[in-house]
């Protein structure tokens, strides 16, 4: 013990204590975020809190050490004991609270500041003694070094998020794309035997010929691919399904009494395929535990690949950014945030390979995440992020859908077919959107125009400007409904009772004068989220037959309405279909102001005996058939799906839906939303052909033209103002506007720069627009851009929105060579073009 003594006395030692310890303490500290709210590892996060809480203990026993040179060994063991406990006492806490009241990144950032701060104030502490004893060099050394590494490692922490420098950093942002001719980038015939054979063998008849399939799960810790021989294909029937061939395989576990059943589409359009497993028990008692349950879990032949994904709406100015990555050995991780399906990133994917590249799509409105390895053959995972549990006799459980393409060359005809596939998807009414005018909005200081006499005036107004035939709907957002003594349009959702203050004959007067201008009615619901202050949670949660139809969290001001419960699904079908008839509702738009995975969570415990992740599975599914409801009882509705902004975008919405509002950054008055609008348009056309955004505060052409894309809504103020700039700029995108759900090529790289040019082409190979924004501080001089997708032989002409000629080339000279024009800084540029 006194060599032991004689080491603790050396400072030299004590020195290397603080610096292991702290630095331990600065090192857990940067991965806490990306562990505690991106890939949300059980045992990366209880690894995280045990160096925070060893490292605790050991640097304040440290301070009792340096403060007594006769130190008792019995009471260096209580002080790293209570060091322990007091770090637990504020650290644990603390997260417990703040992640009831906040989002976990708040949560997880607050943590992270307790830790360092608890490790820097004891070295801090433990310097004292050393200032006293001449050695000042010393503490200073220590304590700008710890001050250094700590705040360092808040700055990697923060970078380390989907939007981080961090990120980005270790992310290719400034993607290019290589040029390709109309022919080049055509479907092919070889391609589409590739994606036939792909499908017939690794998804219908895997299982048949003893091979392991394209998707997997466990029952009873046996895995399907595994156990091939436990399972017999019953049936397998097809059906024509929209533009495809719909194929529904039975397999059957006669010893566990499990069903599986793949339901999958070949759409030979596109040649792209897709499928869902469903698993059943079929016995009379409690089935075996389902775990391991994915969606997809196979290696593709695709080597030395490139991933292109993108961001999601995380309400930043660089939301559905387009990011590249090269695969490597090491797994690439991708998940979501407390249910939130695209906060974090989109569920689509692009593989390019060298020989071989394939899209990759996940519909799920729920927690999903996907997986990729790869190096000489690419390896993929996709699932639901949790899920595991037994069934009840007859229960039923599904995976995520999953829509896989493969495509040979340029990585463009991969994103334009996933394009294709995702416009095919969707009913005939949503490519006849036109625009829309704003009346009101939610949360909007003015809401002046959100009443009957202020919504007639601007009808009225764009009547007399002659935009009423370019206008198909206007747009009645939140707090049109009767607020009562609640008084905020958050709060009071649920009722739908149209405020009389606001529209004393209800929707009547308005609704009549829209059908004379024939403009539609677009109106604002949140179905799902229900404040405990308003008068539907009071009648739901009065009645004991009704308590499983609204879901808890520890915050008690919002509810869930369980949409995984039979009798609640069936109620708010009727109720919200009801409410749209009542008021001749054309296009209905959907909010989701509510982080769902909480209360899924504790639904688990509450409504499905622990079985992890069944409220989420079964509230998704119903979700999906809501949705199926409201359209198959009011023909030819629309749906907008909103979700704070862009929230919940996956393939099976993106077939029900499309997102209007897709990024909640615009509802703010940053300088830069135009350069934001430009990012989400050139980011999320990759994969969508509709979507829409603007900017509230819009005053210059500049402004007006960032928010072009395939919708645009309208200003109010612009409007009444009768602004003919902006009255021009509405009837330049009618002229155009036809172009924006054909194929869609970046022309240049997107990144938040100010400093740059961005440009981007819709159309054809005959005809189409390109949209060039130079930013505020581009430099003002001659640049080049390359075209794409064009036929080399024609002659294009290039021309202004105007009609002023811009130039006339041969489709290969602007393949290879393209056009030049003398930008300007901040000019938004309108330029047609068109084969001769």
């Amino acid at each position: 013990m006194d060599g032991l003594r004689r080491l603790f006395a050396n400072r030299f030692f004590i020195l290397a204590l603080q610096i292991i310890f702290s630095v331990a303490t600065a090192v857990a500290a940067v991965f806490y975020i990306h562990a505690s709210v991106i890939v949300i590892r059980s045992w990366k996060i209880a690894l995280i809190d045990l160096t925070f809480f060893l490292s605790s203990a050991v640097l304040f026993a440290l301070c009792y050490i340096t403060s007594t040179p006769d130190f008792k060994w019995w009471a260096v063991l209580l002080f790293f004991l209570f060091g322990a406990g007091l770090f637990a006492a504020i650290f644990f806490p603390v997260q417990a609270i703040l992640n009831v009241y906040v989002n976990a990144t708040v949560a997880a950032s607050a943590g992270i500041v307790i830790a360092l701060s608890f490790a820097f104030g004891c070295v801090l502490f433990q310097c004292i003694p050393s200032c006293h004893l001449h050695r000042r060099w010393e503490s200073i050394a220590v304590t700008v070094i710890l001050l250094v590494a700590h705040c360092g490692s808040l700055f990697l922490s923060f970078g380390m998020l989907p939007h981080g420098w961090a990120f980005k950093k270790f992310s290719n942002t400034s993607v290019t794309f290589p040029t390709a001719t109309a022919d080049e980038l055509r479907l092919t015939e070889g391609e589409k035997m590739v994606n036939r054979s792909y499908y017939d063998i690794n998804v219908l008849h895997a299982v048949k010929n003893g091979k392991a399939p394209v998707y997997d799960f466990s029952v009873g810790g046996k895995k399907l691919s595994e156990h091939l021989s436990d399972w017999t294909e019953t049936s397998c029937t097809e059906s024509l399904y929209a533009d495809g061939v719909r194929s529904t395989l039975v397999l059957m576990n006669e010893t566990d009494l499990i069903q599986a059943t793949v339901v999958a589409v070949y759409y030979d359009a596109t040649a792209t395929f897709e499928w869902t497993v469903h698993i059943k028990n079929v016995g009379t008692e409690r089935s075996e535990v389902i775990s391991d349950f994915y969606a997809m879990d196979a290696s593709l032949d695709i080597s030395d690949a490139t991933l292109y994904f993108s961001g999601g709406s995380y309400e930043k100015n660089d939301d559905f950014a387009l990011y590249s990555k090269s695969l490597t050995t090491k797994t690439l991780t991708f998940d979501t945030i407390n249910g939130r399906t695209s906060r974090l990133y989109l569920p689509f994917f692009n593989l390019s390979g060298e020989k071989l590249g394939a899209t990759v799509g996940i519909g799920w409105a729920g927690d999903w995440t996907a997986d990729f390895t790869g190096k000489k053959t690419t390896a993929v995972t996709i699932s639901q992020t949790e899920l595991e549990g037994y069934l009840e006799p007859d229960e039923e459980i599904r995976s995520p859908l999953v829509s896989v393409h493969f495509y040979t060359g340029n990585p463009l005809k991969g994103f334009n077919t996933f394009r294709k596939r995702v416009k095919d998807s969707l009913p005939e009414g949503y490519g006849s959107i036109s625009a829309c005018f704003f009346v009101g909005a939610e949360g909007q200081d003015d809401t002046t125009n959100a009443t009957e006499s202020g919504a007639l005036e601007i009808l009225q107004k764009s009547v007399d400007l002659g935009l009423a035939d370019i206008l198909d709907y206007a747009w009645f957002d939140a707090g049109w409904y009767e607020t009562g003594d609640i008084g905020h349009w958050y709060q009071a959702v649920g009722d739908w009772v149209v405020d009389p203050d606001k529209y004393p004959e209800g929707f009547t007067n308005v609704k009549a004068a829209l059908d004379a201008a024939g403009v539609g009615f677009l109106l604002w619901y949140e179905p799902e989220r229900i404040p405990t202050v308003s008068n539907l949670y009071k009648t739901i949660s009065a009645k004991a037959e009704c308590a499983s139809w609204l879901l808890y969290s520890d915050n008690e001001e919002n509810c869930l309405w369980n949409m995984g419960d039979a009798d609640a699904l069936q109620d708010i079908c009727e109720r919200i279909s009801n409410s749209i008839q009542e008021f001749g509702v054309n296009y209905y738009r959907q909010d989701f102001n509510i982080d769902p995975g909480k209360y899924w969570k504790k639904a688990d415990e509450t409504l499905y005996d622990g079985r992890k992740g069944f409220a989420e599975n079964k509230y998704v599914v119903g979700e999906y058939s809501f949705l199926d409801y409201l359209t198959q009882h009011n023909p030819g509705l629309l749906i907008d799906n909103c979700a704070s902004g862009g929230r919940r975008i996956d393939l099976e919405m993106c077939r029900r839906s499309i997102p209007l509002w897709r990024s909640d950054y615009n509802c703010y008055d940053y300088e830069d939303i135009p350069e934001a609008l430009q990012y989400q348009t050139y980011g999320l056309s990759m994969w969508l052909p509709y979507s829409a955004g603007a900017d509230l505060y819009e005053d210059d052409l500049y402004e007006y033209r960032s928010g072009l894309g395939s919708c645009i809504f309208t200003v109010n103020d612009r409007i009444l103002e009768g602004d003919q700039t902006y009255v021009q700029y509405i009837r330049d995108w009618d002229a155009v506007k036809d172009y924006f759900d054909k194929e869609y090529y970046p022309l240049t790289p997107c990144t938040v720069s100010d400093r740059n040019s961005v440009a981007m082409q819709f159309g054809d190979e005959t005809e189409g627009v390109i949209l060039l924004y130079a930013r505020p501080n581009a430099k003002e001089r001659a640049e080049t851009f390359l075209m794409n997708g064009l036929t080399a032989g024609a002659t294009y002409t290039l021309s202004y929105i105007k009609g002023e000629t811009l130039t006339e080339k041969s489709g290969s000279d602007l393949l290879t060579d393209g056009f030049t024009l003398d930008v300007k800084a901040r000019t938004a540029y309108l330029i047609t073009y068109k084969a001769k």
